[in-house]
């Protein structure tokens, strides 16, 4: 039987219930700023249920890398995406926020089984040299900057701009200059979400 409203005519079919979560993917290179955004965007939203996802939880255990800056860390085939896209899906059917934000610096790698669950796509786009100095500047490698950057300019670094370059002609992703100030990302991010049209 239909539900019926207060004066007994029924319901469309889509009263009452809430829509599924907006998933919003950001990605880009180590120290751009993408945990920053996913962040700020979740407070702003006044998420509750759905803490941010974040790829870098996925790393494979993998005895095959020789060393902290072997490249192999740095490639798709380090990161678990069919666990990450379960976390997404789960995050998806529990929530009764309006969005689910999940942020990685190899987000948009495909094939991959979590491009498919992205409503939205936003690239974090930021040179070499910024995002060396912010990722120094974090302090998480324990290292000074010269020895950072030899790893930084021989492994880190090609190997992000080799696994994204299928992004650089992909006009689905909307992409922000993570060089301006984080309000003027958070702002230009808000805008872009807001907008109605949703990935298919």
């Amino acid at each position: 039987m239909a539900a019926m409203a207060s004066g007994g005519s029924p319901l469309p079919p889509s009263a009452g219930v809430r829509p599924p979560p907006r998933v919003v993917g950001i990605a880009g290179a180590s120290g751009s700023g993408k945990s920053t955004l996913a962040s700020l965007l979740h407070m702003h939203y006044g998420c509750r249920c759905a803490d941010v996802i974040r790829l870098d939880a996925f790393y494979r255990q993998a005895e095959w890398v020789s060393g902290r800056f072997d490249p192999r860390w740095e490639s798709p085939d380090a990161l678990d995406y069919a666990a990450c896209a379960d976390a997404v899906k789960r995050a998806v059917c529990e929530s009764g926020d309006a969005y689910v934000f999940v942020e990685g610096f190899l987000l948009f790698h495909e094939p991959s089984p979590l491009l498919p669950l992205l409503d939205t796509r936003i690239l974090l786009e930021v040179s070499s040299r910024t995002a060396l100095r912010r990722r120094h500047q974090r302090g998480l490698d324990g290292l000074d900057l010269p020895t950072l950057e030899v790893a930084w300019l021989s492994v880190i670094w090609p190997s992000y701009v080799s696994h994204t370059a299928h992004l650089r002609a992909d006009t689905s992703i909307f992409r922000v200059n993570a060089e301006a100030p984080v309000r003027a990302v958070v702002d230009l991010s808000l805008i872009h979400i807001s907008e109605p049209t949703r990935r298919t």
